[in-house]
């Protein structure tokens, strides 16, 4: 691996991006982090595709700032804020994108990733087909229900899925939960939830806005331009039950699609899947 640094306008910043090659790179692809990681705690460090001939490039999809997490597990400890590639950060992608075609002159131009990625892969990339062929969501959430703002009642579920202690889960999940709140609504959402029990629609919706599948849902006729694939583990209970859905909404919007379910890690079946997932989805066009 090696890194390049790009000066970004959109954040106004610095950034680092990650960078695997392997063989002639005629495909590049766009790796977009899960929550937490960042250049210093790359998600590359723990992929590497088994495929030939590609560039991969990690983009920095934190806010540069530390999660509030206090713990002994080494996979929990340096993470950053993740930005669910949401607003400036969608520009951001945008930016690095046509930075790195213009270097590599790819053959193909894959955006994907996992958790985060996943959703942030599909966000973008069904918006901006003239910039993509290839769009890949491991183990990524269409959607959240209201029972995610409840991170405590749910904890017991969500420590299995990420395959770490009640403690380090509660602090994970409640981390990212306010994080997302803070981008979508500047934290109002959450904020009145706790004071008074419950949630508030009109703030819902602001979320809602920027769920993965109701984004594809307005941009139908631009997802049909891609290769879409959807991939997850069936042990990965909740985000299994939302690509149900988002299976579903596709094949109702007539957009073609790779739907991947597959038999994965029993054991932090959402963190092992990411990978997993990931994998399967690159073995359906790459050998």
């Amino acid at each position: 691996m090696e890194e390049l640094s790009f000066n970004s306008k959109e954040l106004g910043r610095e950034v680092n991006l990650i960078i695997d090659k392997k063989g002639n790179p005629k495909k590049l692809f766009i790796l977009l982090e899960p929550y937490g990681f960042h250049p210093r705690k790359p998600f590359l460090a723990l992929f590497s595709p088994n495929i030939n001939d590609y560039v991969i490039v990690e983009t920095d999809g934190s806010l540069g700032i530390p999660c509030n997490i206090r713990t002994n597990d080494e996979k929990f400890k340096g993470l950053m804020k993740g930005s669910w590639y949401y607003g400036k950060y969608e520009n951001y992608v945008l930016e690095v994108t046509d930075y790195l075609k213009e270097i590599y002159s790819p053959e193909e131009t894959i955006i994907g990733g996992a958790s985060m990625g996943g959703w942030g892969a599909l966000n973008i990339g069904v918006k901006y087909p003239e910039r993509f062929d290839i769009v890949i969501a491991s183990s990524a959430p269409a959607f959240f229900g209201k029972s995610f703002f409840n991170v405590k009642d749910n904890v017991k579920l969500l420590k299995e899925l990420v395959g770490t202690d009640e403690d380090t889960a509660y602090q994970y999940f409640n981390d990212m939960l306010e994080t997302m709140d803070s981008l979508y609504t500047g934290g109002s959402l959450l904020r009145e939830y706790r004071e008074k029990g419950i949630i508030n629609e009109r703030l819902y919706e602001k979320w809602k806005e920027n769920f993965p599948i109701n984004v594809i849902e307005k941009n139908k006729e631009k997802a049909r331009k891609l290769r879409l694939v959807i991939s997850v583990n069936w042990y990965d209970k909740t985000t299994f039950l939302s690509d149900v859905k988002l299976h579903e909404k596709l094949v109702e919007l007539d957009v073609p699609h790779n739907y991947v379910v597959f038999l994965g890690s029993k054991e932090a079946s959402h963190f092992n899947g990411m990978f997993e997932g990931l994998e399967l989805a690159l073995k359906l066009f790459y050998k």
